[in-house]
């Protein structure tokens, strides 16, 4: 996979695997084009799966907000100081709900969907116009506490959790079934407009 890259790239054999970061200023062999699709997500028809996702993805951000608050580590993702809170995005909450729901949907687990679109041609469809922006994704972590140690554990998740470049913050949470290969899937999307 060929991705434009500023903030930096990490692929790891955890379950939170996979992470890109995009904030280009100089093109790829994609001319520096990202792959999207043509069709906007249509973000009032993309509701969360329960009120218990509603809970989880809103302890998520409260989670990820206290990270923040003290900084952190993150190895060769860097050293952050404390960093302002993340506040959440409509825009942003609809593209992680909509790609959490499509991996359920069509049980992938993975940043680019089978169409062929990338985190930021999601964010970008939902209407959320960005100058950086990242994703995080993690499947098979029963609890925001769970996910959020994940990530935080991961170099490249973690400096996307703290990047004090990012003001915005959505989350999504959903539940698979017996046909899944994982049975929760979560995405967690950042932006800076």
């Amino acid at each position: 996979m060929t991705v434009c890259v500023r903030m930096g790239s990490v692929c790891l054999a955890a379950l939170t695997l996979l992470l890109t970061v995009w904030n280009c200023d100089s093109e790829s062999d994609t001319g520096g084009k990202s792959a999207i699709t043509n069709e906007s997500i249509q973000c009032g028809s993309i509701g969360p799966d329960s009120d218990k996702a509603v809970s989880l993805e809103n302890e998520v951000v409260t989670l990820v907000n206290e990270r923040r608050q003290v900084g952190a580590d993150c190895g060769t993702g860097g050293i952050f100081g404390a960093a302002p809170p993340l506040t959440m995005n409509a825009q942003l909450q609809c593209a992680a709900r909509a790609h959490t729901n499509d991996m359920v949907a069509r049980n992938f687990f993975d940043h680019i969907s089978p169409d062929g679109t990338d985190p930021f041609g999601r964010i970008e469809n939902a209407g959320y116009v960005f100058s950086a922006a990242a994703e995080n994704i993690a499947a098979g972590d029963t609890t925001a506490v769970e996910v959020v140690q994940g990530w935080m554990a991961s170099d490249g998740h973690c400096a996307n959790i703290m990047n004090p470049e990012f003001i915005h913050i959505g989350v999504g949470f959903a539940n698979g079934d017996v046909s899944n290969t994982f049975g929760t899937y979560w995405t967690q999307t950042f932006g800076a407009p």
